[in-house]
């Protein structure tokens, strides 16, 4: 007689096995279905019941986006958000008691609600979708799918577990860490104008190839803004942006021409963008 293939199961924290969705809403726990979503079996659980539907729903949510908890509460337990709200609100207010036992440092306390005391606190910070994230205690686990995020070592120096290897495998997600001890050692050093999280994304994202982003870094660089201003920089990345094809940049660029501004493009592309864009005003 052939065997049946065994189920996934699913076990709640009260010891609980669910087999189907009702079982799954009365024992709904959002820490375990969290911890089932990120090692896929959450899905297969939800297609060997033939829960295609929610399977499909499941697999749409974004990790890189807001409270991934909460969509997962929004299509197994609609009804009872409110309670989840609430208990997001009375963790941060216990870490802000928390830090306050250990300092008095404003510029630590006023990010209290940004601050992992736990492994289970860092959790639920990357889950909010939260940018920047500060870390206070001896050792936390970061996973490597969450991008675009800086995390910040505070009242101490963090050891870090994370799936790579090398900085570049951070630098290609665009994940910055600071004051922390990482696998490999100590994180690269922050320059002064590199502090701001936006503009360290944008840098990674224009020298990864995104042509939209190098029109944004050479403005930022064009206009100082949050940064040493550096108008070579800046037509250097507008020259870039053109050379990919982005409209601002090429008109910008004819622009800079016109004005007597030596830009790196030969005469021929000028030519070709002068017959592309014979109205283009003067922009800077």
């Amino acid at each position: 007689m052939m065997e049946l293939e065994k189920k996934i199961t699913l076990t709640m924290r009260d010891g609980v096995e669910v087999h189907d969705l009702d079982e799954l809403r009365r024992h709904y726990d959002h820490k375990l279905l969290m911890k089932y979503f990120r090692d896929g079996r959450l899905v297969e659980w939800l297609r060997e019941r033939n829960y295609e539907e929610e399977a499909k729903s499941v697999e749409a949510i974004d990790v890189n986006r807001f409270r991934v908890s909460m969509k997962l509460a929004w299509i197994f337990v609609r009804d009872n958000l409110d309670i989840l709200s609430a208990e997001y609100i009375i963790r941060a207010s216990d870490r802000r008691d928390i830090l306050s036992s250990k300092t008095d440092d404003w510029d630590i306390l006023k990010n209290a609600i940004f601050t992992a005391l736990t492994q289970e606190d860092l959790e639920d910070l990357i889950d909010c979708g939260y940018p920047k994230l500060y870390l206070c205690g001896e050792e936390f686990t970061v996973p490597l799918e969450a991008e675009k995020r800086h995390y910040i070592g505070v009242l101490g120096t963090p050891k870090i577990n994370i799936n790579a290897t090398k900085q570049s495998e951070l630098d290609e997600r665009f994940i910055m860490f600071e004051n922390v001890m990482l696998p490999w050692g100590a994180p690269p050093p922050f320059l002064p104008n590199e502090r701001d999280n936006e503009f360290r994304i944008c840098k990674a994202e224009a020298e990864s190839g995104h042509v939209y982003a190098m029109e944004k870094l050479a403005d930022r660089y064009y206009f100082g803004d949050g940064i040493p201003l550096d108008k070579q920089k800046a037509i250097e990345w507008y020259e870039k942006a053109a050379a990919a094809g982005n409209e601002y940049a090429i008109k910008t660029i004819l622009t800079f021409h016109r004005n007597g501004t030596k830009v790196n493009v030969n005469t021929d592309q000028l030519q070709q963008w002068q017959a592309q864009f014979p109205r283009s005003a003067n922009r800077r």
